[in-house]
C-alpha cells in the first residue's frame, strides 16, 4: 500500500465522490475508481458505498479513513523534520519491549516505522523487564518500553493484573477478589520487582499466597496454567491471544486491583533528531493496541522536539 493510495482515498472522501476528486486532482475518474477497488480488495472490505450523490463511508471505511489520515500526518511530520534538520539520520534504531508482549507490540512497531521512517531499519527485541533500564543505560538498546517507568521515562498507560487459568480452576469470567485468589494454587514469577508487586498486594490485605510453582518466564507460567497445574497472575496483554482462542480464561483481580505503569524511554546515545519521531511512533503504536491489551491511559505526557 502506497502513501499515494491513502492520499487518493482521503481525497475521494473529502470531495464527496470520485468524479469530484478526479476534477480536483486532475486525473481520470476511472483511474480513481480502480484505485479505490484495489484498496477494497487489499483490505477485503467495502470502504465506500456509492450513492446517487457520490459516496458514503461504510463502518470499515471510517476506520480506514482514520488510519489513512494518521499515517499521512505521521509521514508529513517525519519528512518535514528530516528535511528541516538536513543531515542524514542514523540508518537503524533498536527498540526493546518486555517479555510476553513482543508478539503484540513488535509487528505494530515494524509497520509504523516502515511507513513513517522508511530509511531507518528497526531492530526490535524482547528482554526481561528488570533488565531493560540497565541495557538502555549501557547502550544496548536505543529505546525501551518498560514497566513501572522511572521519572526520566514517559508514562503512557497503566495495566492491571489478571488471574489466568483454566475455567475449571478459576471459575467464572468476572472480576475476582484477591481473597479468593489466595485460596488457589498460584504460579508466580521469580522476578523480584514483579514478585514484590504481587506479594505486596497480598500483604496489604493480610493474605498469604499459596504458591504452586516459582517460574522464571511468562511463557512457563502460561504453559502450566493452560495445563491446569495452577493459576498465573499476569497482565491481559500477555494472554489476549490465548483468551480470544478460548485456550485460557482471565479474570480481573480486584479488592485491590494490582496495577503497574507502562512507559517508553530513549537512551542518551540516541541521535536526538531521531528520538522525537521514534518516540512518537512507539506512542502511537501502543495507543493503537491499548484497547485490546486493556491498558488505561495516564494523564502525564511528554512532548519531544
Amino acid at each position: 500500500m502506497k502513501f499515494a493510495d491513502l492520499a487518493l482515498f482521503v481525497s475521494v472522501v473529502e470531495a464527496g465522490g470520485m468524479t469530484q476528486a478526479a476534477l480536483r486532482r486532475g486525473v481520470s475518474q476511472p483511474g480513481i475508481s480502480r484505485a479505490v477497488r484495489d484498496l477494497e480488495t487489499r483490505m477485503q472490505a467495502t470502504l465506500l458505498r456509492r450513492t446517487g450523490r457520490g459516496v458514503e463511508l461504510t463502518a470499515a471505511g471510517e476506520v480506514f479513513l482514520d488510519f489513512a489520515r494518521s499515517t499521512l500526518t505521521a509521514q508529513t511530520t517525519a519528512e518535514a523534520e528530516v528535511r528541516r534538520l538536513g543531515a542524514r539520520l542514523p540508518e537503524a534504531v533498536s527498540v526493546a519491549v518486555p517479555l510476553g508482549v513482543g508478539a503484540l507490540i513488535i509487528p505494530e512497531l515494524h509497520r509504523r516505522f516502515a511507513m513513517a521512517l522508511p530509511g531507518v531499519t528497526l531492530h526490535a527485541f524482547e528482554d526481561r523487564s528488570e533488565a531493560l533500564a540497565t541495557a538502555l543505560a549501557e547502550g544496548r538498546y536505543d529505546l525501551v518500553v518498560r514497566y513501572d517507568p522511572a521519572t526520566e521515562s514517559e508514562a503512557l498507560f497503566t495495566e492491571s493484573l489478571y488471574l489466568v487459568g483454566t475455567p475449571q480452576l478459576i471459575g467464572g469470567s468476572g472480576p475476582v477478589p484477591l481473597s479468593e485468589v489466595a485460596g488457589l494454587p498460584l504460579l508466580l514469577p521469580s522476578a523480584p520487582r514483579y514478585r514484590g508487586l504481587v506479594e505486596g498486594a497480598f500483604r496489604s490485605r493480610g493474605l498469604t499466597a499459596r504458591i504452586a510453582r516459582d517460574l522464571e518466564t511468562t511463557g512457563a507460567m502460561l504453559a502450566f496454567a493452560m495445563e491446569g497445574e495452577g493459576a498465573a497472575i499476569l497482565p491481559y496483554s500477555n494472554v489476549l491471544r490465548e483468551c480470544s482462542r478460548g485456550e485460557i480464561a482471565a479474570r480481573l483481580i480486584v479488592e485491590p486491583t494490582i496495577d503497574r505503569g507502562i512507559g517508553v524511554q530513549a537512551g542518551r546515545e540516541l541521535d536526538r533528531r531521531l528520538a522525537g519521531p521514534a518516540l512518537r511512533l512507539i506512542r502511537e503504536a501502543l495507543t493503537a493496541l491499548a484497547r485490546q491489551a486493556r491498558w488505561r491511559r495516564v494523564a502525564r505526557r511528554i512532548e519531544y522536539p
